[in-house]
């Protein structure tokens, strides 16, 4: 894979995960839920890009498993550490997972449809022409 790529897809990455982080903060939410929220976010973006190769479907099931295995490895720990299993922390980390996913396959769209409709001019040999392609 290209550096170029790597660095662009991380960029990206970051910006959603200070997006909602930032947008989670602003709301009346639990501290907890906030930061399950934003690893959830983070993990799942993380996550979306792994696979290079494939259909839209395998990033997007990537990208949600991802957080839910870290909530559930979260939850797990606590529960063997507190003896408290929570399931809305579990539910925010999955939350934060499925916003990221949804941005990135909605951002991937709009870029793929955006690039599908550009004009592209060829020069025509017979006639020396620029014709629509």
């Amino acid at each position: 894979m290209n550096v170029r790529i790597i660095m662009k897809k991380l960029i990206a990455i970051m910006l959603i995960f200070l997006m909602l982080f930032q947008f989670a903060n602003s709301q009346i939410i639990a501290k907890d839920k906030q930061l399950h929220l934003g690893t959830g976010t983070f993990v799942g973006a993380w996550s979306y890009i792994i696979p290079s190769e494939g259909t839209g479907l395998k990033h997007i099931i990537y990208g949600v498993s991802g957080a839910a295995i870290i909530g559930i490895g979260k939850e797990t720990y606590d529960y063997m550490s507190y003896r408290k299993f929570d399931c809305k922390d579990l539910g925010a980390t999955i939350l934060g997972g499925v916003i990221s996913v949804g941005i990135i396959t909605g951002v991937k769209a709009i870029f793929k449809s955006h690039k599908s409709n550009r004009v592209v001019y060829h020069q025509n040999k017979k006639t020396k022409l620029f014709v629509l392609k």
